[in-house]
């Protein structure tokens, strides 16, 4: 469950400038990595939208003086990954946001371009330090009544001073795998794996997906897709040798909501102890 409180100011002498409170308390429990826990965190965000070369553009900078975040782990087996059940951190964040999409829901053309940069210091506070950015970007394109749809991620995090590759916190690592990334694993089964097989996360991300969407008959649609990625477990450990692959086809039914999203995935190149068929039912678009 999430909580979130948010009181947003205007900033009424630029409109497109506004400043924000949030408090935000989230208690989560993953079933895949039996890390039951939760965190609370106060902080400021502050947001402008800017036109660059007649397209509009939007950054934002996120200051988190104060997060509390503490998880029981409850399996033996990852207590070798988890140096602490309890963290004490501090976020300062700064994103870049552009995007020319026609429709959030059933985007058939325009682009997104996302970067995002967040560092938990040590002189701010953290138990920890670390650099987490992600970039991605997804582009759509309609051709002969086809959308094809393409969207490439990578991220990195980057641990200093004192903090080793394994001190990161297990929920600011990278998880793939799932409905909405590589669909053909099961939901954050990709990426490194401890002695018994369960997923432990990363510090490099690199996904991509291709996609075919067509019309079926009325409201019905189809999709072939292609993904590829993988999670890895050290900062720039881009092992092109492990990118796995997969492929596959699914339906969509558009709602007033998004279309409901039916996924068969087909792996590759799978992991020995996981079904290389996987099936997803969702809501919405996988990007």
């Amino acid at each position: 469950t999430r909580q979130t409180l948010s009181y947003p100011k205007p900033n009424f002498i630029k409109s497109r400038n506004y400043s924000s409170l949030q408090s935000d308390h989230t208690v989560n429990r993953n079933e895949d990595i039996s890390i039951p826990g939760g965190s609370f965190m106060l902080g400021a965000e502050r947001k402008n939208e800017f036109i660059f070369d007649n397209e509009k553009w939007a950054h934002a900078v996120k200051v988190a003086p104060f997060k509390i975040a503490k998880f029981a782990v409850s399996n033996e087996q990852y207590l070798e990954f988890v140096e602490d059940d309890g963290y004490f951190l501090t976020f300062l964040s700064a994103g870049l946001d552009h995007s020319t999409v026609d429709n959030p829901l059933n985007p058939t053309s325009g682009r997104s371009l996302s970067f995002n940069i967040e560092s938990s210091l040590g002189v701010l506070g953290s138990d920890e330090d670390f650099i987490t950015s992600v970039l991605e970007f997804i582009g759509y394109k309609e051709y002969k009544n086809i959308v094809f749809a393409k969207r490439l991620d990578i991220g990195l995090i980057q641990p200093f001073g004192s903090t080793d590759s394994l001190d990161v916190p297990i929920f600011k690592r990278f998880f793939t795998g799932g409905s909405t990334t590589m669909r053909g694993f099961p939901f954050q089964e990709l990426g490194p794996l401890d002695s018994g097989s369960e997923p432990v996360g990363g510090n490099t991300l690199l996904l991509g997906n291709l996609e075919g969407r067509f019309p079926i008959y009325k409201k019905l649609g189809g999709v072939l897709f292609f993904d590829y990625g993988n999670v890895f477990p050290d900062e720039f450990d881009f092992d092109f040798g492990e990118i796995k692959y997969a492929v596959g086809t699914g339906l969509r039914f558009d709602t007033i909501i998004g279309p409901l999203r039916v996924d068969f995935g087909y792996t590759l190149n799978p992991e020995p102890e996981i079904d290389r068929f996987q099936f997803f039912l969702s809501i919405g678009h996988a990007f």
